[in-house]
């Protein structure tokens, strides 16, 4: 029987692109000596990286190895190569593995705020937002940073680890300043809001949460909470339907008590 390899539909078009890209950039003008010039080596490197982040987003841990390993073998210093192992690493169920390629990562590139930022996010959720800390403090400093605004969302769940909520609360509403879009920035800039009375902006930053995340179990109940001081009754009840529904065995949907 004949097998046949097929990729995903969401990332066909990319690895036919690079797979693409990667066949110009086989044949290079050479120097003397046969080396490959600097700039075809960097394109040949973005190409594997392109490759190995569209399999890691698609959680294909063992095929995105492979363009890691090639990216690597082109230039053993790329930090991003380092820290997509590192992902790859702890996507695999090997934290220790992955904060070994972090740690590389972030002595290739000091000041790389991806590394810095991914780094950060990664002792987070190892319950080490103390470690975590100066990390995202140096990350959110390079205003180049594309995910800049991730590295701000980052940097106040750190704090609010620490429990410093002035801190974080400053961090979300930095985060959210730079892409409104950021879910959990709205979400705890929400609670901190309806926490001081301020149902009216609490509403706004749940409405921007409700666009671009799905309901959980805590918005849900908080959007119950905000509702009840705005005496809007009917939004009320349709949350408590929701929070039923979608999530009976919930503490919030045992518990989530709406004043007044």
């Amino acid at each position: 029987m004949e097998q046949r390899c097929e990729f995903p539909k969401g990332l066909r078009w990319l690895v036919l692109a690079l797979w693409a890209l990667l066949g110009q950039t086989a044949c290079v003008t050479t120097e003397s000596g046969g080396l490959p010039a600097p700039a075809a080596n960097d394109r040949r490197v973005l190409a594997q990286l392109n490759l190995a982040r569209a399999l890691l987003s698609e959680r294909q841990y063992d095929r995105a190895r492979e363009p890691l390993d090639r990216a690597l073998k082109i230039n053993d210093e790329s930090v991003e190569a380092h820290v997509l192992y590192a992902v790859l690493s702890n996507g695999e169920g090997e934290p220790e593995i992955a904060e070994k390629y972090y740690r590389k990562a972030i002595r290739l590139g000091p000041d790389n705020a991806q590394a810095l930022s991914n780094y950060g996010s990664f002792l987070i959720a190892g319950r080490r937002a103390d470690e975590a800390l100066p990390l995202l403090e140096r990350a959110v400093l390079d205003t180049g940073y594309p995910l800049r605004s991730q590295a701000y969302e980052n940097l106040g769940i750190a704090h609010l680890r620490l429990d410093n909520r002035e801190a974080a609360q400053l961090a979300f509403a930095r985060a959210v300043s730079l892409d409104r879009t950021q879910a959990r920035s709205n979400l705890e800039l929400a609670a901190m809001a309806h926490a001081e009375g301020n149902d009216v902006d609490a509403k706004e930053l749940l409405d921007n949460y409700r666009q671009n995340a799905q309901q959980t179990a805590r918005s849900l109940c908080l959007g119950m909470q905000v509702a009840g001081s705005l005496k809007d009754t009917d939004s009320v009840a349709s949350y408590a339907i929701a929070l039923k529904n979608l999530f009976p065995d919930s503490r919030e949907a045992r518990n989530c008590a709406v004043e007044g």
